[in-house]
């Protein structure tokens, strides 16, 4: 879902600049919406980033009980088997 509204946030913006028209955009309205666009831009990379990294380390640490066992320890946490 993150990268389908990125996807659709890419196309409005080339929609934008290919309008032409700069003068809100120099205004100080324009200037204050484009200030708060990036700061919200920086807040979802971060989080991204943030979680990314916590699924990078959940990952090693399960490859690390898989690597000590013969039988892997996502089998282990399945009642049905």
């Amino acid at each position: 879902m993150f990268f389908t509204l990125m996807d659709q946030r890419e196309a409005m913006q080339r929609l934008i600049e290919d309008c032409g028209n700069s003068s809100f955009a120099a205004s100080p309205k324009g200037r204050a919406l484009l200030l708060a666009i990036q700061v919200d831009e920086q807040a979802v990379a971060q989080r991204l980033r943030l979680m990314t990294n916590q699924a990078h380390i959940q990952q090693r640490i399960v490859d690390a009980y898989d690597s000590f066992s013969a039988v892997p320890a996502g089998s282990l946490m399945n009642r049905g088997s």
